[in-house]
């Protein structure tokens, strides 16, 4: 069953990674906007037993607007090895994790183009990932 983590609604856990999952990120919250976006939607978050970097690596995913699932990042080193003691703590088992998410940044001036001479300058910005996620967890159990 998913178990979703509940916050405390000012969505100030950072992940790590996102840069490497821009175009994933712009299927989930795009396209860019001259003031950014502020995108809220819900993350999966997956152990990655496997990663050759972080044996206790938790890979952060959100869903895009056709609801299919993309990577968007990581929970930084030091939070996915508490994450991962902590969630053993609830006795919850390998459930579905999810916790609320907003994807921020992604600015673009695309519109309002500036020429320099004979070059065009494209101000843009990354997109980045903020959970809604509080040590201690504390979860509800969605049917």
């Amino acid at each position: 069953m998913p178990i979703l983590f509940k916050g405390n609604g000012k969505f100030d856990f950072d992940i790590v990674g996102e840069k490497q999952y821009q175009d994933c990120l712009d299927l989930i919250a795009g396209p860019k906007e001259p003031d950014g976006v502020n995108h809220e939607g819900v993350a999966i978050l997956s152990y990655e037993n496997d990663n050759k970097f972080d044996a206790n690596a938790v890979a952060v995913f959100m869903l895009s607007k056709n609801n299919q699932p993309y990577p968007v990042g990581y929970l930084p080193k030091a939070e996915a090895a508490k994450f991962r003691s902590a969630f053993l703590q609830t006795g919850l088992g390998d459930d579905i994790k999810l916790c609320r998410a907003l994807v921020v940044g992604g600015w673009s001036n695309r519109e309002d183009k500036e020429w320099l001479g004979s070059d065009f300058v494209l101000d843009e910005g990354a997109y980045g990932v903020r959970l809604d996620l509080v040590f201690p967890l504390q979860s509800q159990i969605l049917t």
